[in-house]
């Protein structure tokens, strides 16, 4: 399995994951990219019902890339990506506590799914 996160937290506490620095759209192109390379989603980016624009965190798992480009995964991070689209910008210059808040969030959701990886 392949982890993309933009989340220091999860990068923290799974040295393995592949990080990108930037926003929620920046994981979900590089998990859109990782699917044309024939991996697969192993979870919904979006997970957890948060707004792209609410936290500017995501975490998701994919298969490693050895099979042929799997339609559903490609379609689902398509809309996902539509939808961040469609969105108006995430608030500036949120308070670190916030920003803290969202991190253990997102690791929240994605803890379980990582361990039983391992």
């Amino acid at each position: 399995m392949q982890t993309h996160t933009n989340n220091p937290d999860v990068l923290a506490a799974y040295p393995h994951v592949v990080f990108h620095e930037g926003g929620v759209r920046d994981v979900y192109l590089a998990v859109r990219n990782a699917i044309h390379c024939g991996a697969k989603l192993v979870t919904h980016p979006q997970s957890g019902n948060l707004a792209p624009n609410e936290s500017p965190y995501k975490t998701v798992v994919v298969t490693a890339g050895t099979g042929g480009l799997d339609f559903n995964s490609l379609q689902l991070m398509e809309a996902a990506i539509t939808f961040c689209d469609r969105l108006p910008p995430a608030p500036a210059n949120l308070p670190a506590q916030v920003l803290a808040d969202f991190r253990m969030i997102d690791f929240a959701l994605i803890k379980d799914t990582l361990d039983n990886a391992l």
